[in-house]
């Protein structure tokens, strides 16, 4: 797999890196969101879904395991299905169902915080990327993009 990696200096950066994101993700994406707790990966979420159109602002379905996004200004996508698996077992098969079926529906773009706590979603994943503070420094964040796109990614958001 590809992999590469991004600064940011600000939650404002995570969000423009969530637009990059959003615009080169192709139709039937999953994203598995990981790293450190107050990262950004709501944020990312956050940038994500407004760069694809949607009315509302994302938070982190940590309590109610998922959130939907209705889509209306793109033609890849009609919602986005944020999930945060922190509190899930590893072996849960209604979430693991559940996650397959939207799967199955390439109009649904599946974003998925904590993807390795269960390893059979966590493996299916599209895209991943792991957002983490810089040793040291509770401002900067690397952003470690991994997946076919990573480069593409990478690339479009250094220019």
């Amino acid at each position: 797999m590809i992999q590469c990696s991004i600064e940011s200096h600000s939650l404002e950066d995570t969000a423009v890196i969530a637009r990059v994101v959003a615009d080169l993700c192709p139709s039937g994406c999953a994203i598995g969101l990981s790293g450190d707790l107050g990262a950004g990966k709501t944020e990312f979420v956050r940038g994500l879904v407004a760069a694809l159109g949607s009315a509302d602002s994302a938070t982190s379905p940590t309590y109610a395991l998922e959130n939907v996004y209705p889509v209306r200004n793109d033609h890849r996508f009609s919602a986005v299905h944020h999930w945060d698996l922190y509190r899930v077992g590893r072996e849960d098969p209604g979430v693991i169902e559940q996650i397959r079926e939207l799967r199955e529906d390439p109009r649904r773009l599946v974003v998925i915080e904590w993807p390795e706590k269960v390893p059979e979603v966590h493996n299916s994943l599209s895209l991943q990327i792991s957002l983490s503070f810089r040793p040291g420094s509770d401002a900067v964040r690397e952003i470690a993009v991994i997946g076919a796109i990573a480069a593409q990614i990478c690339e479009k958001v250094r220019k």
